[in-house]
């Protein structure tokens, strides 16, 4: 069954808009439940990090799957679906499995390759699963693309941990304080953010204080594995007139903290992690006190791009194997039927070249043997990798019936049945995704 997704992220819709579709805890439950209850849609998973809100669904029908779920978001952040609808991006069946496998190895993440995402992709669909919201075929690509992930990477290698997003709130910390060695910070939260800042404010000789609400059993696990204090949610302005950093991670349940938490707490760099903001906005006016969020991490996210370009091209290449790998699996028989035959076709030209050149070369040694035929296989592959993606993509429609006729004639794989005018004919989108594919972040 095909699947859809349709979300929203900071990353091209307003943080007020993404703030106000946020959802944790039993939220999220409810959630999935509501939208597998439409007559529309099969099974649900969703989705809400800091940076977006996104829902997975699968569905016989797009457009009527579209609706449900743009109606359901709508609701969600409060807000007109015709205002809202220029903000969503939409993919569709091997689109948005593509989706998800980046999503999961942390490329469509504002902070590239961290490692948050995939436990939070992992949650969701837990979630789902427990709720008995999700369906066979979502079950099946989540445990796809976890699965690949992990593949990526360990494929392309560790990413810096400063490219977390543990790691760059703590270096945007840094870059107000000289260095937070020494310095004493305050952690506001306990859950899988609040332990990322934790370890690595540890790790970088912070004194660190936790602060968690009484009885929480994960801010308690937190304290016992690592070094660190324990305070009460309650005693928060104290915790912030003691720290020299503030790292605030509450989920979205928690609400806002006034101007009067923080006021006495100067001098004072407050990072807000949280979507809602766990600070009122005003507290950027209180002197002493440095506010820093979400905006603040995504600027400094883009001036790192640069340096994640190596990374990312090698994470890139290697989900590209893997998602080829899995759609090859989950393709249709004729469409692998005409992948088989134009690879044949382009691996034949490849040795006979080879071949051919083979005087021109002169003596090759065993392993420069070897590296010439990887060398010119990774040429035929990326050669032929975005027509193979279309093939399996538009397979079984009329567009990917001509697509395909196309291709074999092209490559010489068969004679034209008939005479064509391709200008005319072939008018077919090249996308995965629905109508509202232009507006996707990250791709």
């Amino acid at each position: 069954m095909p699947i859809l997704v349709v979300g929203l992220h900071a990353r091209s819709a307003p943080l007020e808009l993404v703030e106000a579709s946020s959802i944790s805890g039993e939220a999220l439950e409810k959630a999935a439940l509501t939208l597998a209850s439409s007559a529309h849609i099969d099974g649900a998973v969703v989705l809400s990090t800091c940076m977006r809100t996104e829902v997975y669904a699968s569905a016989e029908e797009f457009h009527p799957a579209l609706g449900a779920v743009g109606e359901f978001l709508a609701g969600l952040a409060q807000e007109d679906p015709q205002r809202l609808s220029p903000y969503l991006y939409c993919y569709w069946d091997q689109g948005a499995a593509r989706h998800l496998f980046r999503v999961a190895a942390g490329l469509d993440s504002a902070v590239v390759g961290e490692g948050e995402i995939l436990g939070q992709v992992r949650k969701a669909w837990r979630v789902s699963r427990t709720a008995r919201a999700s369906s066979a075929a979502l079950d099946a690509l989540f445990r796809a693309a976890l699965g690949a992930a992990r593949a990526v990477r360990s494929k392309a290698g560790p990413s810096r941990a400063s490219w977390s997003t543990a790691g760059l709130s703590v270096e945007l910390a840094e870059a107000k304080l000289g260095t937070i060695e020494g310095k004493r910070a305050a952690v506001v939260g306990s859950g899988e953010l609040a332990r990322g800042l934790v370890r690595r404010l540890t790790r970088n000789g912070a004194l660190v204080s936790v602060v968690a609400r009484r009885g929480s059993e994960s801010a308690s696990e937190l304290a016992r594995a690592r070094t660190v204090s324990l305070v009460d949610l309650e005693a928060l302005p104290d915790a912030l007139v003691w720290a020299d950093a503030a790292f605030f991670a509450l989920g979205g349940s928690a609400g806002q903290f006034g101007v009067e938490v923080i006021s006495k707490a100067s001098p004072l760099v407050a990072v807000d992690l949280g979507l809602p903001r766990n600070l009122d906005p005003s507290a950027r006016g209180l002197p002493g006190v440095v506010v820093l969020d979400l905006t603040d991490l995504s600027e400094l996210a883009r001036r790192r791009k640069e340096e994640m370009a190596a990374w990312e091209e090698r994470a890139a290449e290697a989900l590209e194997e893997e998602f080829a790998a899995w759609s090859m699996r989950h393709s249709r028989p004729e469409a692998m039927a005409v992948l088989a035959r134009l690879r044949a076709w382009a691996d034949e030209v490849r040795r006979s070249e080879i071949e051919r050149y083979e005087k021109r070369l002169g003596v090759l040694d065993e392993r420069q043997r070897k590296a010439l035929d990887a060398l010119t296989s990774s040429i035929v592959s990326r050669l032929f990798h975005k027509p193979s993606v279309l093939l399996r993509e538009e397979f079984g429609s009329k567009a990917g019936e001509r697509l395909a006729e196309a291709v074999e004639v092209l490559f010489g794989l068969r004679e034209p049945t008939r005479r064509t005018d391709w200008r005319s004919e072939v008018d077919f989108e090249l996308g995965s995704g629905g109508p509202l594919e232009a507006a996707s972040p990250g791709d």
